[in-house]
């Protein structure tokens, strides 16, 4: 009897754990059916095209194209998130992918901003690097292709050709060979020239190339070949006030009527003395 006894509980306790298995099994398949079902209903939410983006708009832009733009940037909403959802969706759209490959590949740009207009529409709003002058090479004697420069340095396209004076020609080391990410001189040297090259058309000296000798010194060179040598660490303000007085002296005063064609240098890297020489 106990024998018996002893086989009927284990039958029925073989019976209970297998029934416990399929009622887990039952709870594990209904909530993967549920996940699932979840998933394909927020899958086919996030396609809906009234919270999809439809229309992009593009603004500030001038040197770039709207159509390269608005392609680079559809490339980027294609597919799906997770293999699921959509990448247009107006709510989770890859918008910090958009601006970072825009600002990597069109070196014209500078800074990009998103607005979202309504449930289907973006804007785009470009802000483009100004040039504001030319970085042609080392030296004056290795001159070669000019590359575009902004007011930070940063030299970002070639240059397109042109003749006469459109911007003033630079010339001295950059931070690296490469295109993309090379700045032009120090930071203190270039807010120098810039501050200087803007000044000097004020008292008559109309500057059309800037050579850096060192950290501390560089050279301006006139239309006639007349070379200007100042330092970095006088203020501009002093180099002006010198260099004006200087031409209150008659020789400049005459050889400032053909545009300094006499004149070979002026150096003025001694504080308050200046030395200059005539052909």
């Amino acid at each position: 009897m106990h024998r018996i006894f002893h086989k009927r509980s284990l039958l029925q306790s073989q019976k209970l754990l297998r029934r416990e298995r399929a009622i887990r099994w039952i709870k594990i398949s209904f909530v993967i059916v549920l996940i699932a079902g979840l998933l394909y209903g927020l899958s086919a939410l996030s396609k809906a095209p009234m919270i999809n983006i439809q229309t992009i708009l593009v603004s500030g832009n001038s040197a770039v194209s709207s159509d390269d733009i608005l392609v680079t940037t559809r490339e980027i909403l294609q597919g799906h998130r997770l293999l699921i959802f959509s990448r247009s969706n107006i709510f989770w759209y890859p918008k910090q992918q958009i601006i970072n490959t825009l600002e990597h590949s069109y070196l014209w740009i500078d800074s990009v901003s998103i607005d979202r207009v309504n449930s289907t529409t973006i804007s785009l709003n470009i802000k483009e690097r100004v040039p504001v002058m030319v970085w042609c090479g080392v030296s004056r004697e290795k001159a070669g292709t000019c590359q575009l420069m902004d007011s930070l340095g940063y030299l970002f396209a070639k240059a397109p050709e042109f003749s006469g004076t459109a911007y003033i020609k630079l010339y001295g080391p950059i931070t690296d060979a490469g295109w993309r990410g090379s700045n032009f001189y120090t930071p203190s040297g270039l807010n120098h020239v810039f501050l200087l090259t803007k000044a000097l058309p004020e008292i008559g000296f109309q500057p059309t190339e800037v050579e850096v000798v060192n950290d501390n010194q560089y050279n301006l060179f006139l239309n006639s070949g007349t070379r200007i040598s100042v330092q970095v660490s006088d203020q501009v303000s002093t180099i002006v006030a010198n260099l004006s007085s200087l031409l209150t002296q008659k020789a400049f005063a005459d050889s400032q009527i053909d545009n300094f064609a006499n004149l070979l240098y002026i150096d003025a890297r001694f504080g308050n003395k200046l030395f200059y020489k005539f052909k």
